[in-house]
């Protein structure tokens, strides 16, 4: 299991780092700061991100990120699916 947390962490510590080099081909791909800066406040790990930046942070808080943020994604899914089978009605 840490093992698994510990990939998770540094695959998302490698997107962060990707994301400040300005890779423009990769970057639509890569959740916004501003996104990032939202679930880690909801999470309660912000202030190591203000103190520490993005690589302070425990594998377990990445995981948890990257979780809560494909959370939202379905969430997003999820209502416009429904938004579109009540316009079809």
């Amino acid at each position: 299991m840490s093992v698994f947390l510990f990939l998770v962490h540094t695959t998302f510590v490698n997107l962060l780092v990707l994301k400040e080099e300005n890779c423009m081909a990769r970057r639509r791909g890569i959740m916004s700061n501003r996104l990032k800066e939202e679930i880690a406040k909801e999470l309660g790990f912000y202030d190591v991100v203000e103190r520490e930046g993005w690589g302070g942070i425990k594998s377990r808080d990445a995981g948890n990120l990257v979780k809560r943020a494909i959370e939202m994604a379905q969430e997003g899914l999820a209502q416009q699916q429904a938004n579109q089978n009540n316009q079809n009605k």
